[in-house]
Formats: structure tokens, sequence, C-alpha cells
């Protein structure tokens, strides 16, 4: 005993000055929020910290005291998104500057050299690009030339079927979802060129329409692009004339990028690569021209990304001569200027070209795009590509995080020396994808585990730290990170240890054959030895004897045999059901047999050999040998309230580690080393076991999450139903005067049910819609059922029996038994029987008399609960009250 109260002395100073150690804790939050994606699936809520080394990603996670550093060349690391609100990306740009592979970047044209183009860009300011990376300058802002430059955010679209089928995607819109459909209304002219750039994951499935109307009665849109069997299909349909045409082959993971002359007064669509070369073209002339003002895209299945959708101003005249892999100007009204770019002047914003003509001058207005040079073969991608809010998208080599910006190392920019220059603001920052050519391991070692939290889970091992170091916390070290970090104390998270099980189960040892239930869900196996009015007395693993209060018991299980005779849930609910007359002195305990025998009492004593139990009010013993459990009802948990969270919430940094044979053990962690993980437990001292032997650890909330359905959480006393008279006296201005109108059953559907009756035939309350009846439920065993029955029954009989019934329930007797009680009432009433308590069940009745009113409607009008000198007026006032309230039936 002292050995325990000084252990227990002990473990509250430690806890004490643990307690103290982290109320210093750096808060969790930080002004950017987002989740860090890996390729195995997990996901890791948090937001971007300071790199530790160059090539790392530092990683906070509120889940976490301390940032994580992320290599971001391996290959767990799949993406980092981040939240924030989007930014038409031609709001604030005057172009946009499609680099190699794939890569775009919105700025201003500050000058232009033989070999590089310096800009200015509002996320990654001043700017000196390779010439040979910049493939395309197109108009970004809204003007006479172009009308529309994005996709920009969803919130811009009509989205269906639901809101969530697009997300913002790198500045992109994308989809997974079967059947996800864009539209817009963009106002398009007669004549308009599209530029147009999407991409899919697997076999391309979608239809894309130019030239859509909101009005039903436009049936065909003014084209259509079709995927038919990879082949891209353009049609254009109208009431009269049809025209098809082959445009590409699609490959099964690939990329598109078109551009488009919709004419439609001239009924005519011709398409482009991107490049300039010439595709296909549909014409139809057997109808009269419409105008059509909307863009439409259905993606089917596979997965899809729209990527750029620009719209501009078109003259009508085609392209004259080959267009693809020449240098060139595509004017605002369409036309088309082949030459190389030589200048750009600024203060002017006009660029010059040399023509085979001569030179020529092309101002900011009149421009739609310059094709600068044919394009270059294909590169491997970065290992990196950064996305902003306002469509930037920058591939390179992940440099560093520091302060509030995000640097990186992009092969498309010229920086002389340093390649620091090149930086994005993280608030601009939705996400940053890494892109590795390699696929991830599919195969971790044993000593990988599983950290499953509230909002994810993260692959990774329990990091080694010894005493000095843990302060009672756990570290985690995930995959591709150089760093372990604390748990927080007030995480919630759970590892499994399954797969590192191994083979073979831990045999008990010879004196553990009972089990211990406490209320926190600790589950103990040990030696039950005696019980005194302190509580249980008990030997873990042939230790020393010492307590357990009976405030922190739920249950014990006595010896390894199993109960013979499962328990209906219909007994257990009486079993559990506290009646009136106990209420003041309400059982603590249930006594279970071998056999399935339950009783209810006051356990007395536990011994080598008996039980000593309490059964109303006379004391009795039993062979311990005969007895499987014995379960603590405790007052604080009459009715399903249990005590107060803080009662039993461990303490903060508590874990639990979940045995093979399923006994729990709750303890403060303070070491971990080689697998062994040592901490200590309040009741048991000392603790360390090895992960490779154990089920799984619990943390935080999970502790009382899981105890809440352990098998013996739910035997809670729950109070019978009192009466209303009762209730009357309890509060003053009760439901007494109402006859039982606070009652839950008031206003809803009378519960149907069919029983068979004392006459034979069956009674059906469905059948009786357009009566009043009156359900009154009784036994024959029930003194207070015998002095009601006759007033209920001298009350109804007085009623015209065209509009009132009743029919009386009898709850679990037999039709000889229910007989043989009318007869000593010298009573005839239908009398329906209720064997197996079932419609009881449905109306609550769970104390008798129980009396209820089923208006003509079929709803319940008025319950009485027991048996009240008041109950005929009662009963009388309510029927009245419906009589008078409800139309004849029929009308």
């Amino acid at each position: 005993m002292a050995r325990t109260l000084l252990a227990s002395l002990w473990l509250a100073s430690l806890l004490g000055t643990l307690a103290a150690s982290r109320a210093d804790e750096p808060p969790a939050a930080s002004p950017i929020s987002g989740v860090l994606l890996f390729t195995n699936g997990d996901e890791l809520p948090g937001a971007p910290a300071d790199s530790a080394q160059p090539g790392e990603l530092g990683w906070s996670s509120p889940a976490f005291t301390q940032p994580f550093q992320f290599d971001a060349r391996l290959l767990y690391l799949k993406e980092a998104r981040f939240d924030g609100p989007n930014k038409p990306a031609w709001a604030a740009s005057d172009y946009r500057f499609s680099l190699a592979g794939g890569d775009v970047l919105y700025g201003d044209l500050v000058a232009l050299g033989p070999d590089e183009l310096t800009v200015e860009s509002q996320q990654a300011g001043r700017v000196r690009l390779k010439r040979s990376a910049v493939r395309c300058i197109e108009s970004a802002r809204r003007n006479s030339a172009t009308l529309y430059s994005g996709p920009n955010i969803v919130d811009e679209w009509k989205v269906s079927p639901r809101l969530d089928a697009w997300r913002d995607d790198e500045g992109c819109l994308s989809t997974e979802l079967p059947f996800a459909a864009l539209a817009r209304d963009f106002d398009l002219p007669a004549q308009a060129a599209i530029e147009l750039e999407i991409s899919w994951r697997t076999a391309p499935d979608f239809t894309l329409s130019f030239g859509v109307g909101n009005d039903p009665a436009a049936k065909w849109p003014a084209c259509c692009f079709e995927v038919i069997a990879q082949d891209l299909i353009l049609q254009r349909e109208t009431e009269r004339d049809l025209d098809v045409a082959k445009v590409i082959r699609l490959e099964p993971e690939g990329h598109l990028r078109l551009r488009v002359l919709v004419d439609q007064q001239r009924q005519q669509i011709d398409v482009f690569t991107g490049e300039g070369a010439f595709l296909a073209s549909v014409r139809t002339a057997k109808d009269p021209p419409q105008t059509l003002t909307g863009i439409s895209l259905q993606h089917k299945r596979g997965g899809l990304r729209l990527e750029q959708l620009r719209i501009s101003r078109w003259s009508g005249e085609a392209p004259k001569g080959p267009a693809a892999n020449r240098p060139r100007v595509h004017r605002a009204d369409g036309s088309v200027v082949y030459g190389a770019l030589s200048g750009y002047d600024a203060s002017r914003r006009e660029f010059s070209l040399t023509t085979d003509n001569g030179p020529a001058i092309v101002g900011q207005e009149q421009l739609d795009c310059i094709y600068l040079q044919p394009p270059m073969a294909e590169e491997p991608p970065a290992p990196v590509r950064v996305a902003c809010a306002d469509g930037t998208r920058l591939s390179g080599s992940f440099d560093r995080i520091a302060g509030d910006r995000l640097f990186l190392e992009c092969p498309a920019a010229l920086d002389g020396a340093s390649l620091d220059a090149l930086s994005l603001p993280l608030a601009a920052v939705r996400s940053i994808r890494f892109q590795h050519r390699v696929s991830p391991p599919t195969k971790v070692n044993r000593e990988t585990l599983v950290l499953e939290l509230d909002g994810g889970s993260l692959h990774g091992v329990l990091a080694n730290v010894t005493t000095e170091d843990s302060q009672g916390r756990l570290y985690w070290q995930p995959l591709g990170s150089s760093t372990a970090s604390p748990l927080r104390d007030d995480v919630s998270g759970r590892i499994d240890f399954a797969a590192k099980r191994l083979p073979g189960r831990p045999v008990a040892d010879a004196h553990d054959k009972d089990k211990l239930f406490l209320r926190a869900g600790d589950i103990y196996r040990c030696e039950i030895t005696r019980s005194d009015e302190l509580g249980i007395w008990f030997r873990a693993g042939g230790g020393e004897e010492q307590p357990l209060s009976h405030a922190m018991l739920k249950a014990v299980e006595l010896g390894l045999q199993p109960i013979r005779v499962a328990l209906a849930e219909d007994k257990r609910k009486r079993l559990l059901t506290l009646p009136r007359l106990l209420k003041d002195d309400p059982p603590t305990h249930i006594l279970c047999s071998v056999s399935g025998d339950y009783l209810r009492g006051r356990l007395l004593g536990l011994g080598a050999a008996e039980v000593r139990f309490e059964v109303n009010g006379s004391e009795r013993d039993f062979p311990r040998r005969l007895i499987a459990q014995i379960i603590w009802l405790h007052a604080d948990e009459l009715d399903g309230e249990g005590p107060p969270p803080e009662k039993l919430k461990p303490p903060a940094g508590r874990v639990q580690v979940v045995r093979i044979d399923g006994s729990r053990v709750t303890f403060t962690p303070q070491e971990f080393k080689d697998g062994w993980l040592s901490g200590v437990s309040e009741l048991l001292g000392a603790c360390r076991v090895h992960i490779d032997q154990e089920s799984e650890l619990l943390i935080g909330d999970r502790v009382l999450r899981q105890a809440a359905e352990l098998p013996y959480s739910q035997w809670r006393l729950a109070s019978a139903v009192e009466p209303i008279a009762a209730r009357a006296e309890a509060a003053p201005g009760g439901s007494a005067e109402e006859g039982g109108a606070d009652s839950i059953l008031v206003g809803r559907a009378a519960p149907d049910f069919e029983l068979s009756q004392l006459d034979g035939e069956v009674f059906a309350l469905s059948a009786e819609r357009g009566k009043i009846v009156v359900l009154d439920f009784w036994a024959g065993w029930c003194a207070p059922c015998m002095q009601s029955l006759p007033k209920v029954a001298e009350t109804i009989a007085a009623l015209d029996p065209q509009k009132v019934k009743l029919v009386t329930v009898n709850l679990q007797q037999t039709a000889e038994e229910a007989e043989d009680a009318l007869r000593r009432l010298k009573l005839k009433v239908p009398v329906a029987l209720d064997r197996n308590g079932k419609t009881a069940e449905k109306y609550g009745a769970t104390s008798i008399p129980f009396t209820v009113v089923v208006g003509a409607g079929g709803k319940v009008a008025r319950v009485f609960i027991g048996s009240s000198p008041r109950l005929p007026e009662q009963l009388r006032k309510a029927i009245d009250g419906l009589l008078s309230a409800e139309p004849p039936p029929g009308k």
C-alpha cells in the first residue's frame, strides 16, 4: 500500500513538472494554411516553414510541436496545397508568357533583347527570361482584342452536377468526377478566335462546345468537339445540315493545344494546332446563321484539366499560308504577320518585327499573341512546379523557404551568379507539385508504421528519444523527413502495430486469468484477490497486491470461462431499468453467472472461493467459480448522462497500448528505443512494451472514444418513466393539468402494431384510422394497473363506441393469466396480448399502467403514466377535446 501511494505521489510530481515544461509551448497557428500530400496517399495539414537546408521543404503541422524538414528530391512528396483567394490573371498583368514545359508567367514586358526578355511580374518581381525558353507572348488584359483570358477560378463558372465537381488547380480547373460539366456565357462575337489548352490523365473522354445558347430552343451549338475512340471529332449541325471532320488522334494520357476560328456568320469552323498548323474545317450553309454566345465543357470519365482558355475578336480573315513553326504575330483582327520579333518600345508599348516585306510595328491594343520561335523538343519535367493564384506556373528545382517567400531555381530564368532572385511570396502560392519521373516505392520496411490522425494519416517511424528529452511525448518521423517532432498534447490519433507484429501470440501469465475493466477504458489481465469497501485488490503479472477504487471500475471478469447463454437485448434493457421504488437506493452491481443468470444488487465481498452479494435486502454467498462477471452501476451514469469528461479524461500526453490479448494499459510515455516503449502507469507503475508484440497505440481522445465502444460501457441504469402526478409534484406548474401533453410521444404518429386478442381476433392499430383509440398497457401482477383498469374501462364505456375504442394491452402474460386477472376484476374489455413486450417497447412503456390516447388521424394526443385519482377526469377531458376539434370522418 505504501509503495502504491509513493508511486502515485511521484507520478503527480512528474506530471506537474511536465505540465510546467509545456506551458511555453509555441502556438500551432499559421497565417497560411494548407495540406501536404504524399505519393502513398498520406495527408498532413499544416503550413510551410523555413527550410533548414537548401532543397528541404519545411512543414509545420498543428499536430506537432516542431516543423519537419522534407527532402524535396525524394519520391515521397506529391503536392503541397494552400488555401487562399484566387484572382483572375488578366486583371493584373498585360501579358501571359508561355514558357517551355508548360510554364506560365504573368507580367509586364520591360525590355527585349536578342537573348533575353525582362519581365516585371507581380509575384516573382523583375525576372530575366531566356528568350529560347519563351514560346509565346499573349495579351492578358480584357481590351479591344482579348475578351477573356483564363480559366481563372471555379466561382466564375456554372458547374454541375454539384458545386465541388471542379476544383482550382494551379490556375487551371480540374475534375475527376464523371459527367462533371462547366458552362459560361462569354458573349462570344459572331467571329471569334479561341485558344484552348486541355489535358487528361487516362483515356480522353469529353465534349467541348463553342457557341452554346441559353435559350432551350437553340438546339445545336456553333460547333462541338467530341472524343470518339480516342479520335477528336469536330461537328457542326443545324436543322437541315451536318458536317463532320476528324481533327486529331489523342494519346491515352496527354495534352492538347488548339486554336479555333469560329465564324458563325459564314457558319464555318477552322481548327489549327497551337503552333498554327491546319487540322480540320467544317461548314454548313442550308440554314440561316445565328450567333450563340456560350461555351460548355463536359468531362465524361478519366480525369480532365482545363489549362487555358483565351477568347479574342477576329476579323474573319483566314490565315494565309502555312503558319506552323514560323515566328509570327496574330493581330486582334485575326490577321497574321509573319516575321521575327526584333524589339520592344516599353514607353509606346509597341513591338517591332522584321518581315519578308520589311519592318513592321504592332501596338499593344492591336496584339492578340506573338509566337517567338518554333517549339523545342519536349524536355523532361522539372522536379518541382509552383502555381500561384494569378495563374503563374514556374518549374525548376526547389531551393528553400525563408520567411514569407519561396525560392526556386528556374531553368527559364537568367539571374547571373545567383538564383536567389527568383522567389515567390508564399501568400500567393496555391500549390507546389513534385513531379517525379520514378514511381514511389510500393513496399516499406518493417520499421514503417502508420500514424492515424483526425484529418489524415502519416507513414513514418517512432523516433528514439530518451527520458530526459521526451518530456512525456512521443516523437514521430515521417517518411522523407530528416527530422522528428513531438506530438502535441491535444492530439488524438492511433498507431497500428499489426504490420510489425511478430508471428505467434503471447501467452498470458498463469496467474493472470481475471480481467479488470476501468471506466476510462483500461483493461488489465491480472489476478483479482479480494474486495473491500475501498475497492478491488489485484496482482498483475504475479507482482505485489494493490488496490483499485470502486469509482474507477466498470466490470471484472473472473476466470477464463465464457458465459454459456447470450443475453437478449430486451432482457438487458429491463435489467438496466431502475424501478421507481429503488430510486433512493439503486443497485450498485450486476452479478452474472457462467450459465447466463443475472442479479441486481450490491457487492459485499469477493474472496478466493466465494462472492458475497446482497439481493433484495438479503445477503447470499455464491461460489466464485460460478461467477463470470461483476458489473459496476455508478450513480453518475444514471440515465446515460455519465460523469463529467474531465473526471475520466486522462491527463494530456497519455497513451494507451492495446495488447494482442485485448488488454489495455494507459500510461505516460517516457522513452522509446529500439522498439521498446517505456512509461509510467498510474496504477501499475513502470511499464515497458515492445511494439512488435502489441496491437495498437491510442493517443489522446482516441482512448475515450474507444472506451465508449467497449463491452461494458453501455451498461448504465435508466430510470423508469415517472407518472404524471409524481412529476407534477416534483415540479410545480408541470403537466398534470395537461394530462400527459409533455410526453415526447405527443404529436407523433402512433407506432403501428398487430397483436392477437383473447377472443382470437387480430387487432391492428392502422385498421382503426378515423376513430379515437385508447391503449391501456397493464399486467395482472401490477397492483396500480388493477386499480386503474376498471376506471379507464368505465370512462370509455360512457362514450360513443363508433367514435372511441378501448383496447387494453397485456404485457408478457399468457392468455390464461390475463383472463384470470379480468375474472378477479369482473371486467370484460378487449385485450391484446403483447407476449414479448415489443409493442410496449415501441411506446416506451417501461412503467405501467401506461395509457395512450391516439387521435382519429393516427397521432398520439395524450399519454398518462401511472394510476392517479384524477385519471378518469383527465382522460375524459382529453377525449372530449379531440371530439370537438376533429371533423367527422369523411369530411
